[in-house]
């Protein structure tokens, strides 16, 4: 049951931080959002979109902290650490 709630903390984040990333692009772009992302990309700016849309992970953790849902709290922890990896490789450490 702990592993089962772990992977279910990885996929809501990985869910929850797409959802994230989506809606601030759509929000603030006026073109496609592939096209959005590109650019953001050409323009070393998808790093800071990315942790924006990551700030989803703070509900998804504190709520699971609430419930007592250790497990999945690991999960969201684990995958806000893969994001920062992620980043810092955008931003070309």
């Amino acid at each position: 049951m702990k592993n089962k709630l772990f992977v279910y903390g990885l996929l809501s984040s990985l869910f929850g931080t797409a959802f994230g990333i989506v809606s601030i692009t759509l929000l603030f772009s006026k073109g496609e959002l592939m096209e959005s992302l590109q650019f953001l990309y050409l323009k070393n700016q998808l790093g800071g979109v990315i942790s924006l849309g990551a700030l989803v992970n703070l509900v998804l953790f504190f709520v699971a902290i609430r419930k007592e849902k250790y497990p999945f709290a690991t999960g969201v922890v684990v995958f806000s650490l893969v994001l920062v990896l992620i980043v810092a490789l955008l931003k070309g450490i």
